[in-house]
């Protein structure tokens, strides 16, 4: 009860940082996807992809809801290509997804393929790293470095051996969740994985 209370705070929290953020830098009228739009689609987007059978545990175990008005395309973002033309979306936009595929750094590639321009919202490093330490919710730590307009992803396997058990009480995770690195590009995008050797 108090987690999914929490979760729909910190949820509806987030969307309304990320509209206010977005709404300087995108135009409505542009052709916009969304990538993982879940429940809470951005208000723009005119496709919204993801998987809409699945009573998804990443997000919060809500069955994702079909918004009115917007082109659905029912899609496994674990699977490539995507199902869009090169440079299709004039703008995609792909908020606190990546951390959960199997392949980030092809998802940027394909974003880069198929979009002029995004929007990438992650949970930053120094918070996810304490916040789920040993659990398999997020596959990928991720840092993003401007200079080389780069995400990297360091597998959070890495972590999960060496790291105990972390219990956290249930608002110290709420206010970790709040802390977000929030990316726009323009052109390409790219990812790339950090070793555990050069990690350390």
């Amino acid at each position: 009860m108090i987690y999914r209370l929490a979760f729909s705070i910190s949820q509806r929290y987030l969307v309304s940082m990320r509209n206010r953020y977005l709404s300087k830098a995108v135009d409505p009228s542009q052709n916009i996807a969304d990538l993982g739009s879940g429940n809470n689609p951005f208000r723009h987007a005119r496709v919204c992809v993801d998987k809409f059978d699945s009573d998804d545990i990443q997000r919060g175990g809500r069955i994702l809801a079909k918004p009115i008005q917007k082109e659905m395309k029912d899609v496994d973002l674990n699977s490539y290509p995507y199902p869009f033309k090169d440079k299709e979306m004039d703008f995609v936009l792909c908020s606190h997804v990546l951390e959960h595929l199997d392949d980030p750094v092809q998802a940027c590639a394909e974003m880069s393929r198929m979009a002029r321009a995004g929007y990438i919202e992650l949970p930053a490093f120094s918070s996810d790293i304490f916040m789920r330490p040993n659990d398999s919710i997020h596959q990928w730590l991720c840092l993003y470095d401007k200079s080389k307009e780069t995400i990297f992803f360091l597998n959070r396997k890495f972590f999960k051996e060496d790291a105990g058990p972390c219990h956290l009480p249930i608002w110290t995770r709420f206010f970790l969740s709040l802390k977000v690195t929030r990316i726009l590009w323009k052109g390409r995008i790219c990812g790339e994985y950090l070793s555990s050797e050069s990690w350390k």
